[in-house]
């Protein structure tokens, strides 16, 4: 990327990193946010570790959305939550607080990238568990 690219705004934003999948939200992310914004290699860094995050969240949500229900039974004969329950909290949690750190709060012009990621997180969510 050079000065002109720059201000002429032509800029096409760098390639997604290897290993995420193909029509994932972790890849729209990644160019919503690289159209928009230009980052330090420290906030690339950051951008990098928070997609990977997301597609991790939805490879866990696609793999529980294949089991038939939530609860299931554990080592010692109880009913207890599936695993990947805990996993996809903590990968999300894990995941605000990367988008927190780059520091994308919806004023620039280009839009609120990171709060609509965040919303679309929490609506997918509940939507899973109303059903929808």
């Amino acid at each position: 990327m050079n000065v002109d690219e720059i201000l002429s705004g032509s800029r096409r934003p760098p390639r997604a990193p290897a290993g995420l999948r193909p029509r994932g939200s972790a890849r729209r992310l990644w160019g919503d946010i690289l159209s928009g914004y230009v980052l330090r290699g420290d906030e690339h860094a950051v951008l990098v570790a928070a997609v990977r995050s997301l597609d991790e969240i939805e490879l866990m949500r696609d793999t529980l959305g294949l089991t038939p229900q939530l609860m299931i039974k554990g080592g010692r004969g109880s009913v207890i939550a599936h695993p990947l329950l805990d996993e996809i909290r903590k990968h999300e949690v894990v995941f605000l607080k990367l988008l927190g750190f780059l520091g994308l709060d919806g004023a620039d012009a280009h839009g609120d990238t990171a709060s609509r990621a965040g919303s679309a997180l929490v609506n997918k969510r509940w939507a899973r568990r109303r059903g929808g």
